[in-house]
């Protein structure tokens, strides 16, 4: 794996005291959406959960798996809202958290490596959000692309998927939200990992899934604009 393996594996916040209450904002500070370009907010966090539920089709009561799910951000409000949820993640730290904050999923989320997923235990919907940019190469991508596709019965969404076609402007950006010098200092040997749409359609097409990609949208999610998703369905 890359550096970006330590970072997660040891990442740590104010919440870690168990004497302090959970809440999503602590799980989005977290999981690291607060970034050089921006926070996202409780509300713009809310509708993208909506809008994800929408695009996926999630039905009351459907399972959900979150393959890297830090500390549970992506999951917690499918959770309040009553579906069986699960997920893997490599920090132990994180799924700490999780665990204070989804006691009714307890032995449901596992610290894993996600090239290494069960694929015994099946869920409605198995998804992603932000993690494959912190993969190490395609060739890994695809092994957890397939395991998700194993563990699914209904749907796969993989999010928040840095796009090959934009990776120029991407890296200006990025270079650009910090000064002079402090980008190279700071993300030095810490590459994202980018893809081509098609790479996703051609795992679509040897499976025999139905597929569709759209552009990311988190309102006031600046590197946004720059990602797109996928879906695939059974």
């Amino acid at each position: 794996m890359t550096g970006w393996s330590e970072i997660w594996k040891n990442r740590s916040c104010n919440s870690a005291d168990p004497s302090h209450t959970l809440t999503l904002e602590d799980l989005l500070l977290a999981d690291g959406y607060d970034t050089d370009t921006g926070r996202v907010s409780i509300s713009d966090f809310q509708k993208y959960i909506h809008s994800i539920s929408q695009t996926c089709g999630i039905q009351p009561g459907e399972s959900l798996f979150d393959v890297g799910m830090g500390a549970g951000a992506f999951l917690f409000p499918w959770y309040l809202d009553g579906h069986p949820v699960g997920g893997l993640d490599y920090s132990a730290p994180l799924i700490s958290l999780a665990l204070r904050i989804m006691p009714g999923a307890t032995k449901e989320f596992v610290v894993c490596d996600a090239s290494h997923m069960d694929t015994g235990k099946k869920y409605d919907i198995v998804l992603s959000s932000g993690v494959f940019l912190y993969f190490p190469d395609h060739h890994y991508a695809r092994t957890v692309v397939e395991k998700m596709i194993s563990k699914s019965q209904k749907t796969i969404a993989i999010l928040d998927i840095p796009d090959m076609a934009q990776r120029e402007i991407t890296e200006k950006f990025r270079h650009a939200s910090l000064p002079p010098g402090e980008y190279e200092e700071r993300y030095r040997g810490l590459d994202h990992l980018y893809f081509a749409r098609s790479w996703f359609h051609e795992i679509a097409d040897a499976s025999g899934l139905e597929i569709s990609v759209s552009d990311q949208h988190i309102p006031h999610y600046a590197n946004g604009r720059f990602r797109f998703n996928v879906v695939m369905k059974k």
